[in-house]
């Protein structure tokens, strides 16, 4: 599914209305979309309303809600913030189509906002076209509003984000839901958008969206349909040599556990058999609970160093896909270990954690690179190799990650709310998946290790590639939902079957 900017969403209004519908059928159709959705979900015992409503279209979309809910017997109230004499096109069509039953009410002051127990209200006060701060009335309206403790429902945006940057611009609705219109918008997935937007609804609102292969939009929504080839049951005279093999490059002492989640994260996603290339001396303190996992412990220390290169090149020459970096240290001699594999590695290649940091210090290793690469930083190593901080990163995660992909040729997962997944063309998914409950230690391996398991039965495909955060995402909010505050990576894979459900 495809996301758009303010812009996108603009030029298709425009080439939609300039090909024979209307501007009022498109404003019905989002009134009758939001409609259903607030009686099936808020209002199945007839409560009552409050419609906040701008002068702009998204007014008018809020006008059609209430003059919808009216007809089916439900106690909507209006209030319309600004001067009615200046009230006009589509929204103005709108007011006048307005049973005279329904109280409507000209919001001019702060002390016209006046509630009387309704249980919802609906913000449709701004819309996508907001690209200035909130001030005088307007501010003070949706801080009203935000104060009243009664679920909001955003029109299309929460009034007060950037359509684009997911930026709070000087104040926003707080919403419990936004109902989104046509497509979803950009500014719904980045920047500051999580802690406003609540549950977030596609509607279709009859937009022609043939039009969109013209605009060729560069932002993309991940959904199950996308990745849908991962679903394909295999053939009954398979083995395991048909799955490939992964290979995980890492751990040191006392950072084992890392690459034993990848490798088996790997096996869980997919891959026909996974190896653990660690220092010998981590060898000795291995865990063995995941006995699935094969180990090649290399050297005699306790790290890895460039002496190491050759063998490692050897045991690694039957692989599928190559996972460097988790738990693999940081010291001088493992930085000269990954600065002098890098290039050497003749398959797709998959640099995480410790990996990343060393490369921060190298970028051109990446050109040097003939084989396909993934890079899965957080925020943090996102800024190392940047040479920006963490906050940084996380306001421009969208110009960023892209720049990076495109300037060194490398597929890049920035991890994060709403993580952005950025292929060498600066194609850009966006994954809708996951939550705060991941915020521990261990969600990075394990996604590597998911990835590398994906890609391993796959391929190196844009399907597993997205695959990897998708369902990651979506293990997690199951837990989540059934009440789990925090789910640790062993739970990710633990609770796997939960994918195989989704299959279904």
């Amino acid at each position: 599914m495809d996301i758009l900017t303010r812009e996108e969403m603009q030029k298709l209004d425009a080439k939609s209305i300039a090909a024979g519908i209307s501007s009022l059928t498109l404003m019905e159709n989002a009134g009758r979309a939001v409609t259903k959705i607030l009686l099936q979900n808020y209002l199945k015992k007839k409560e009552s309303v409050l419609i906040v409503c701008g002068m702009g279209n998204n007014g008018g979309d809020g006008l059609v809600v209430a003059r919808l809910l009216f007809q089916k017997k439900i106690s909507v109230t209006v209030f319309i913030v600004g001067d009615e004499k200046k009230l006009k096109g589509d929204a103005f069509i709108q007011y006048k189509k307005c049973p005279k039953k329904i109280p409507i009410f000209f919001v001019q002051d702060k002390k016209d906002l006046k509630i009387k127990n309704h249980s919802v209200i609906v913000d449709a006060l701004f819309g996508t076209g907001l690209n200035k701060p909130l001030t005088g009335l307007h501010q003070k309206c949706v801080h009203w509003m935000n104060g009243l403790n009664v679920p909001i429902v955003s029109i299309d945006i929460p009034s007060g984000l950037d359509s684009n940057t997911g930026e709070v611009l000087g104040t926003s609705v707080s919403a419990h839901r936004t109902i989104t219109l046509g497509f979803p918008k950009l500014g719904l997935f980045v920047g500051d958008a999580h802690d406003y937007v609540g549950l977030i609804d596609v509607v279709p609102i009859g937009l022609k969206n043939e039009l969109l292969i013209s605009m060729n939009p560069s932002h993309h929504l991940v959904t199950k349909e996308k990745i849908k080839v991962l679903f394909q049951k295999r053939t009954k005279n398979s083995h395991k040599g048909n799955f490939g093999h992964v290979f995980v490059i890492g751990g040191s002492l006392g950072k084992i556990g890392a690459g034993v989640l990848s490798c088996f994260g790997a096996l869980k996603a997919g891959a026909g058999l996974a190896t653990f290339i660690l220092p010998k001396n981590s060898y000795q303190r291995i865990d063995y609970s995941h006995l699935e996992v094969m180990y090649e412990p290399i050297g005699d220390g306790d790290c890895f160093s460039k002496e190491h290169v050759p063998k490692v090149l050897e045991k690694i020459k039957e692989a599928s896909v190559v996972i460097l970096g988790p738990g693999l240290g940081s010291n001088s001699s493992t930085i000269e270990f990954v600065h002098e594999i890098i290039a050497k590695i003749k398959m797709p290649l998959i640099l995480d954690a410790d990996a990343l940091n060393a490369l921060s210090l190298n970028l051109n290793l990446l050109r040097e690179r003939k084989y396909p690469t993934l890079l899965t930083p957080h925020p943090g190593e996102m800024g190392r190799l940047l040479k920006k901080t963490s906050n940084e990163v996380q306001k421009n995660r969208i110009s960023f990650a892209r720049n990076f992909s495109t300037q060194y040729g490398v597929c890049l997962i920035l991890k994060g709310y709403c993580s952005v997944i950025t292929f060498p063309d600066g194609d850009q998914w966006i994954n809708p998946t996951g939550n705060p409950a991941q915020a521990s230690a261990g969600q990075g391996d394990v996604l590597c290790g998911i990835l590398a398991g994906l890609i391993s039965e796959h391929g190196f495909c844009i399907e597993a590639i997205l695959g990897g955060p998708f369902l990651t995402g979506l293990v997690a909010d199951t837990l989540e939902k059934k009440g789990h505050r925090v789910v640790l990576a062993s739970e990710i894979l633990s609770h796997w079957k939960i994918y195989a459900l989704y299959k279904k």
